[in-house]
């Protein structure tokens, strides 16, 4: 619908384009150059989108949550405490199995 968007706002440097270059244009926006992301399953500019939201919390090592998990009470793992409960499942599991 981005593509649809762009090609009747009738602007002249897409005239020569087809609906298909025009959604090739918007996927290689979207994917390889980071000129478009997506918010909320809407086409918006990259510096908006959640793509960005996610790359810099990766880049302040920080979680990237969303408004519904923050309000779920729910306390964030930190890796420590997601290997140990992993370890504990895994060995209960191993015990019921038997050897």
């Amino acid at each position: 619908s981005c593509a649809q968007a762009l090609l009747a706002r009738c602007l002249p440097f897409l005239e020569r384009f087809s609906l298909g270059q025009v959604c090739r244009f918007v996927q290689l926006a979207i994917s390889t150059k980071k000129v478009l992301g997506y918010l909320n399953g809407a086409v918006v500019p990259y510096s908006r989108s959640q793509s960005m939201v996610k790359e810099r919390c990766a880049v302040w090592q920080r979680p990237c949550t969303d408004a519904s998990a923050e309000t779920s009470g729910l306390p964030l793992a930190t890796w420590d405490a997601a290997r140990a409960c992993l370890r504990e499942i895994l060995e209960a599991a191993a015990t019921l199995q038997g050897p």
